[in-house]
C-alpha cells in the first residue's frame, strides 16, 4: 500500500515553475543559491522576500554518509573510505556553523531546529494524505508543492488515506548543514539536513469495503530544511529528500550550471520519489523514455 504514496519519480510544471527556470528570471530571481554573493544591503518588502524564499530548493547533489558501513574484514578499503567521507563531513559542517555564527551572530538553536522540521515532516505526510496542501503551503518550497500535488491527483478518488506518527525511533540526526547568503535577506539563513527515522501509520479506506487496510512500517528519511533563525521559534520549510551517498561511488559535484541546480531542485522536490536501488530496471527504462520524450 505505500507504493501507492511512495512510487517513481514524477516531474511537473505548472506555468509558475515553467517561468521560474527561463534563464532570464532566474538571473532575476536569485533563486540559485550557490551563484548569490555579498552581503545584504537593505531591508527589502516582505512580499519579495516571501516570493524569492519559496523558490528556492536542493540545487545540488548533499553527499549523505551511509548507516551502515561495511565490515574491516570484508571490504577494508571502503570502511577507510567511509571514515575519511565521515571526517571530511564532519569538518565541513563544523565550518559551516562558525560561518552562521559569525555572520549571523546568533548561538546556533540545533534542539529548536530538530523539533521544528520534525514537526513540519509530520505536518507535511498529514497534508498529502488528506489530500489538502493548503494548510503546509507556507512550509514547503514551491518544488515540493508541485511534486506533491501531481501526486495527489494521481491519488485513487475512491479511496481516503490517514497517516499518523507512532514512534521516533531515533532522534533526528543533522546529516549535512550549509550555511545561505542570499540576497538582500538576514543574514540568518541555513539549510539543514536531517536523518528522520520514524514508526508510522497508514490507514487506507475504500469506498464500499466496510475494514480498512491498516499499514505500520519503519521509515528512514533523509529530508532537507531551510532554517531561518531570524525568529523564535524559527521559521522552517521543507526543501526536499535526498538517499544515502554509496561508498562505491564518487563525492557529489557542485555543478556550475543554472539547468543543473533547477533540474536539483525539481527531482528531490519530489519527496516521496523512490529511492534509486528501489526502482526496477523496467521502471528506470520507462522514466528515461518519458524524459526523452518531453525533451522532444
Amino acid at each position: 500500500m505505500w507504493s501507492v504514496l511512495r512510487s517513481r519519480p514524477v516531474y511537473t510544471f505548472s506555468a509558475q515553475s515553467r517561468a521560474i527556470i527561463s534563464p532570464k528570471t532566474i538571473a532575476s530571481k536569485n533563486i540559485c543559491v550557490r551563484f548569490a554573493s555579498g552581503a545584504p544591503t537593505s531591508a527589502p518588502k516582505a512580499k519579495e522576500n516571501e516570493i524569492r524564499i519559496h523558490h528556492l530548493g536542493v540545487g545540488a547533489d548533499i553527499y549523505i554518509h551511509p548507516s551502515k558501513l561495511p565490515s574491516f574484514f570484508t571490504s577494508p578499503r571502503l570502511r577507510f573510505r567511509g571514515f575519511v567521507r565521515l571526517a571530511k563531513t564532519f569538518a565541513l559542517n563544523t565550518l559551516q556553523v562558525a560561518m552562521f555564527r559569525f555572520r549571523s551572530g546568533l548561538k546556533p538553536r540545533f534542539v529548536e531546529w530538530k523539533n521544528e522540521a520534525l514537526k513540519t515532516y509530520v505536518e507535511v505526510n498529514e497534508a498529502f494524505t488528506n489530500k489538502n496542501l493548503a494548510p503546509v503551503d507556507k512550509k514547503i518550497c514551491l518544488w515540493v508543492n508541485e511534486a506533491l500535488s501531481s501526486r495527489i491527483k494521481s491519488l485513487p478518488k475512491n479511496t481516503d488515506f490517514r497517516w499518523k506518527l507512532l514512534k521516533v525511533t531515533s532522534p533526528p540526526k543533522l546529516m549535512n548543514f550549509q550555511y545561505m547568503m542570499l540576497p538582500n535577506y538576514p543574514p540568518t539563513v541555513a539549510q539543514v539536513t536531517y536523518r528522520l527515522e520514524t514508526k508510522q501509520r497508514l490507514v487506507r479506506s475504500k469506498h464500499g469495503e466496510r475494514e480498512p487496510i491498516v499499514v505500520d512500517r519503519d521509515v528512514t528519511d533523509y529530508v532537507s530544511f531551510m532554517i531561518d533563525a531570524s525568529t523564535v521559534p524559527s521559521e522552517v520549510m521543507m526543501l526536499g529528500t535526498v538517499f544515502e551517498t554509496p561508498l562505491n561511488g564518487a563525492m557529489p559535484i557542485v555543478s556550475e550550471k543554472e539547468s543543473d541546480a533547477i533540474a536539483s531542485m525539481v527531482e528531490k522536490g519530489d519527496v516521496f520519489r523512490a529511492s534509486p536501488k528501489d526502482i526496477t530496471f523496467q521502471e528506470a527504462k520507462e522514466i528515461m523514455k518519458s524524459q526523452g520524450d518531453n525533451k522532444a
